[in-house]
């Protein structure tokens, strides 16, 4: 007989007992988590800035630990960079936390972005601005390192780093001026939200990375209506229209939980503060073309299982590392070269062998955000502006945050050419959707007296016109996409030729 056969016989009073003491466990176990998260975080959370709506929480320590990290050697960042991890994690750091302030109406624009780092050990302003290339500033009797890659690092306190991009110098003196006066009081509260700092303290046991972003109160109603309007599933019930306007209108935020073992999980929640079950069952599809809408769509997400709850939607799956790489160019820290500062002096060197590995560093770095990009270069049905144009962009700035010490001046030059191209695509894709909609808007009206003479037929007509008008802006930059890719390639099996030759050394 069985422990719990024994118990059983023994009475329901003991066995409702125990299974009472067991939940209080799990409960105790839980909480105790969460606070242990809260002590270890907030020190980080209270130096984000007013306004930050947008944070990425990371347990360097944790992650370095994960079986597939050790595996891999994420740590290790003499082959490049990006060739072996999904993203930089700073080996001197124990934990990361980076907060911005990102506009969700406008393809989750930035106004800026700060990193505060916990260290070992604390990193002073000139091996930064030195290594960086950069120099020494003095903001309110505060030392502060500004570097090329337009960001500005300070130190907030003992092992404590940060950093803000851009390099507004007069952001920065108020960033100083918000910590000297939260230093006085006997309590400091975060100025993040409540749903940030929940989403914060998740990262606990093996759940090492969350990024979050608040979107209480971001819904513009007049788009949300158009956007309802065009559904199949709303668009002819004007009850049912404003039943899901009331609850898409109630989002708290979006969050994305990483889990990395032997290989890497992730759950994206979508929180209300409505009940969600009036929006159905079948939502998997909209939530994808609302990822596709916004530009930040990853392929492996149609593979996700989609699950519901009284006040959340949630994806759930298994990251692939170039979708990774995607998903932390949205929110990561604003400079990566302080990461080599271990390894390097920070002097410029005239040995060949010094330039030659620094050279071939940058090169696979360039070479893996390249095969990351291909499919969004050579892709031909794409979202509503026919390309990723937020991940194109954001590809353009860690590009500009590659390290660039001792690496040769055409290689550098070849760098920079990639990044105005992400750029450029970038743009042409965003315009292509502006086209769509001003020409949309035209045909639209061009069409209003038709509709009423005509009926419905002329209704076909024009959602005919705008679907043709949306395939020929599309198909414009999608042309230029392939145009300019097939530019990249040429100049790659050149720069490959040209540095191999010129370093002895396998590009």
């Amino acid at each position: 007989m069985s422990v719990c056969h024994v118990f059983k016989a023994s009475g329901n009073s003991c066995w409702q007992t125990i299974t009472n003491c067991l939940f209080v466990t799990c409960i105790i176990s839980l909480i105790s988590s969460q606070v242990q998260a809260q002590e270890v975080f907030d020190p980080l959370l209270q130096k984000l800035p007013a306004f930050t709506n947008s944070v990425l929480v990371i347990d360097v320590s944790a992650v370095h630990k994960s079986p597939l990290a050790v595996k891999e050697g994420w740590k290790n960042l003499h082959e490049g960079l990006y060739v072996n991890s999904p993203l930089i994690l700073p080996p001197e750091c124990e934990r990361v936390v980076v907060g911005s302030q990102m506009n969700p109406n406008d393809d989750f624009s930035q106004a800026w972005e700060v990193g505060v780092m916990s260290l070992t050990e604390k990193l002073s302003m000139l091996a930064i601005a030195r290594s960086e290339g950069g120099y020494v500033d003095n903001i309110n009797n505060v030392e502060a390192a500004w570097v090329p890659s337009n960001a500005y690092f300070i130190n907030l306190a003992d092992n404590l780093l940060g950093v803000m991009t851009p390099a507004h110098r007069q952001a920065v003196a108020f960033w100083i001026e918000q910590q000297n006066n939260s230093a006085q009081k006997a309590e400091f509260s975060s100025n993040i939200s409540k749903y940030l700092q929940q989403s914060a303290y998740i990262v606990r046991g093996d759940t090492q990375i969350v990024l979050a972003i608040d979107l209480e109160n971001a819904v513009q109603p007049h788009t949300l209506f158009e956007k309802l309007k065009e559904l199949p599933q709303t668009k002819d019930n004007p009850e049912k229209l404003k039943s899901w306007e009331k609850i898409i209108r109630s989002i708290q935020g979006i969050s994305m939980q990483v889990k990395i073992i032997d290989k890497m999980q992730g759950l994206m929640k979508i929180d209300f503060q409505e009940p969600v079950a009036p929006l159905g069952t079948d939502l998997k599809p909209l939530i994808l073309q609302a990822l596709k809408n916004h530009d930040v769509f990853l392929d492996e997400f149609a593979d996700w299982k989609f699950n519901q709850s009284t006040l959340s939607l949630s994806l759930e799956g298994e990251f692939t590392k170039p979708g990774l790489r995607k998903l932390f160019s949205l929110l990561e820290l604003p400079s990566a070269k302080f990461s080599a500062l271990k390894q390097e002096d920070g002097k410029v060197s005239t040995d060949s062998s010094v330039i030659g590995k620094n050279t071939l560093t940058y090169f696979k770095s360039i070479t893996t955000l390249l095969s990351d990009m291909e499919k969004e270069y050579k892709r031909s049905l794409d979202a509503k502006r026919g390309g990723a144009a937020t991940f194109l962009e954001r590809y353009a700035d860690r590009i500009d945050k590659l390290p660039i010490l001792n690496v040769d001046d055409s290689m550098l030059d070849f760098g920079s050419s990639i990044a105005v191209s992400f750029r450029n695509n970038s743009v042409a894709s965003r315009q292509a959707g502006i086209n769509t909609g001003v020409r949309k808007s035209q045909s639209y009206a061009n069409y209003t007296n038709y509709y009423y003479d005509s009926g419905y037929y002329g209704t076909r007509a024009g959602i005919a016109t705008g679907e043709a008008i949306k395939r020929e802006e599309q198909s414009t930059a999608t042309m230029k996409r392939y145009g300019s890719w097939a530019e990249i390639e040429t100049s790659m099996a050149t720069m490959r030729r040209t540095m191999t030759t010129k370093y002895n050394l396998p590009f």
